[in-house]
C-alpha cells in the first residue's frame, strides 16, 4: 500500500495535511476535556428531565460543544453539531 503525500502546499481555501492533522487535534482535545467534565451531567439531566420532547444527552452535548467549536471556527452551531454527534458514535462505538 503505498503512502499518501503529505500536502506541503495547498490552494487557496484549502489547508495542508498538517493544519488539518493540527486542527483535528485541537477539536479531539476540546471535545475529550468536555466530556470528562460533562458528560455525566448531561446523562443526569437527561433522566430527570420528563418533558416529552426532552433533548437527549447526546443533543445536550452536541448542543454545547456545538456552540464551543463554532465559536471558534466561525462554522454555524448547528453543522458542528453534526460533527460532535459523529464523535460521540466513534466514542461510544
Amino acid at each position: 500500500m503505498q503512502k499518501k503525500k503529505e500536502v506541503v502546499f495547498a490552494k487557496d481555501g484549502k489547508c495542508t495535511d498538517a493544519e488539518f492533522t493540527e486542527g483535528h487535534s485541537q477539536m479531539n482535545a476540546i471535545l475529550h476535556r468536555e466530556y470528562s467534565l460533562w458528560w455525566d451531567a448531561f446523562v443526569e439531566e437527561e433522566t430527570e428531565d420528563y418533558e416529552k420532547d426532552a433533548p437527549s444527552a447526546e443533543d445536550r452535548f452536541a448542543l454545547h460543544c456545538g456552540k464551543i467549536l463554532a465559536s471558534k471556527t466561525g462554522v454555524s452551531v448547528e453543522k458542528a453539531k453534526w460533527v460532535v454527534n459523529a464523535w460521540l458514535i466513534e466514542k461510544h462505538a
